[in-house]
């Protein structure tokens, strides 16, 4: 069975349905072979578009953002600099539901310019604010 971090990508040995991929047809004619593949979550997402972690995803902002996160141990610090972000931990793998956990960041947090809030993250490191702002909500710091 899948880990609670995987999502499902595709089917093989069967025909998916054209409404829904997640489902699949077999003709019994004799034994089958189905197998369906999962994979890990992306750790990040940013309105539609998904990130392998939350580096990537914030690479990718020009200047404001929310960045959404997945509800799992995220071994990578982070570095704002000049850029407004909302980053919202806490987030089941499809990235709209609240789980009722925390994201883990285990790393630094630093914010070197602009206005930044924080929610439902767990970070294991060193907070350093030396520019801009830092609004914290369901924040803990180990």
């Amino acid at each position: 069975s899948p880990s609670p971090i995987s999502v499902f990508e595709a089917w093989t040995g069967c025909t998916p349905r054209v409404s829904d991929s997640k489902t699949c047809d077999v003709t019994m004619s004799g034994n089958q072979h189905v197998t369906a593949t999962f994979k890990l979550s992306p750790k990040a997402k940013i309105a539609s578009n998904y990130f392998e972690s939350l580096n990537a995803a914030y690479s990718s902002v020009v200047s404001s953002a929310e960045i959404r996160l997945l509800d799992t141990d995220l071994f990578e610090g982070l570095t704002i600099n000049n850029k407004d972000l909302v980053l919202k931990g806490g987030y089941t793998t499809d990235f709209e539901t609240s789980s009722g956990s925390m994201t883990v960041l285990n790393g630094d947090l630093s914010i070197l310019g602009g206005n930044s809030t924080v929610e439902n993250i767990d970070v294991k490191g060193i907070v350093t604010i030396q520019g801009g702002s830092l609004q914290v909500n369901g924040v803990t710091i180990k």
